[in-house]
């Protein structure tokens, strides 16, 4: 045990961890799964988003995952809110 508390002030680092095709539907759409990587304080996790192949130009196919990825965190922010309370 360490007895550290986490900072909720400091940044994360957040990369790109993979970009996969997926076709495991042969009746399915394909997708795609893009992975980010996401740590602070020598600890972190992986998010996945899954975009439609084809939803968006190829060279736009990581920013479209960013910007989904910001949507999805900020509907957590927004879900997770009432959690918050009464705590400064």
């Amino acid at each position: 045990m360490t007895g550290r508390e986490t900072d909720p002030d400091q940044d994360f680092t957040i990369e790109l961890q993979r970009v996969e095709f997926e076709d495991d539907d042969p009746f399915g759409p394909e997708t795609y799964a893009i992975t980010f990587r996401v740590e602070r304080d020598g600890r972190g996790f992986d998010i996945t988003v899954w975009l439609l192949a084809y939803s968006v130009p190829t060279v736009e196919l990581i920013r479209a995952a960013m910007v989904l990825l910001h949507e999805v965190v900020a509907k957590l922010t927004e879900q997770t809110r009432a959690w918050k309370g009464g705590m400064a």
